[in-house]
């Protein structure tokens, strides 16, 4: 029997997947999508599920069930084993930002397509540009140096700075928020900045203890809990508004305010017992940096 070509193959993709309603768009990428393939090489597809709102989801932390039948009904139709399904709702902005660059297997939703394909874009160059410094903390030291403890220090005044000024608007109510343009734009900025600066004291702790990089924002704050004295159970929780960077940005101020709400009436606890355990590793640490 003749082996079927690629080039069907992935028309009985495409067509697959354009019958999918649960399915947005889909793409293959990698060797088979750039004539680098050979007969063992593996079929990387990418897949955007429709969430259940219709709005835009990157890095969503989420468990999609139909994954696993895309996967077994692609083996199917591929009829080889070497199959990898990534779900861009949930995937690292650098290997979505890649995935989207291959084949257009089906794209339903162009304005959406749109929107995810300039946000992912942008969010890449942002984290590529955290990873090459992450890599010279790395590759300075095994432990906080001088010039390190110096940044970690400035950012925790900053955010210490920040969570002050946000304390005046922790009975913001949905109101002010809706009617009141500056307020808003002001409480929107100092929770982006704090988060910012989150990311950026959990980065310093992680590659100054040679931690490998995690591969998103959300991962960073998150693994920073591994890190003696912080916790998991801080960190965890500090993750969980990594997102809000990407949410500040949407075009619905209810979708917004939600999650802002959210920020404001919980923060506090999280946020001061972060900035105490940082206080302390950066004193435990600083000794060591004096002496380098």
């Amino acid at each position: 029997m003749r082996e079927e070509s690629d080039a069907n193959k992935i028309k009985r993709l495409a067509e697959y997947f354009k019958n999918r309603d649960d399915v947005v768009m889909a793409f293959l990428f990698g060797s088979r999508s750039n004539h680098r393939s050979h007969q063992g090489s593996d079929w990387d597809l990418a897949v955007y599920f429709k969430s259940p709102d219709g709005r835009l989801e990157i890095e969503k932390d989420h468990d999609y069930p139909q994954e696993r039948q895309i996967r077994g009904n692609c083996i199917e139709i591929l009829r080889t084993d070497s199959v990898d399904v990534i779900i861009l709702n949930r995937a690292p902005a650098t290997l979505a930002d890649t995935a989207i660059r291959g084949i257009q297997l089906v794209i339903k939703d162009r304005r959406l397509w749109l929107e995810f394909m300039l946000k992912v874009t942008s969010q890449a160059i942002d984290y590529r540009q955290l990873v090459k410094s992450y890599a010279e903390i790395y590759w300075r030291s095994a432990s906080l140096t001088l010039r390190d403890a110096d940044a970690l220090d400035k950012r925790l005044i900053f955010v210490n700075s920040e969570f002050e000024a946000l304390k005046e608007y922790f009975s913001f109510s949905w109101s002010e928020y809706q009617g009141d343009d500056k307020k808003r734009k002001i409480v929107e900025r100092t929770i982006e900045n704090i988060m910012n600066a989150c990311i950026d004291i959990s980065k310093i702790i992680l590659s100054s203890k040679r931690r490998v990089v995690p591969d998103t924002y959300r991962e960073i704050v998150r693994q920073a809990g591994l890190i003696p004295p912080f916790t998991l159970e801080i960190s965890k929780r500090l993750s969980d508004w990594v997102d809000l960077r990407n949410i500040l940005a949407h075009e619905y101020l209810d979708y917004r305010w939600k999650e802002v709400r959210d920020f404001l009436e919980n923060c506090g606890p999280t946020l001061q017992s972060f900035l105490d355990i940082a206080k302390k590793f950066l004193e435990e640490n600083r000794v060591e940096a004096v002496k380098k």
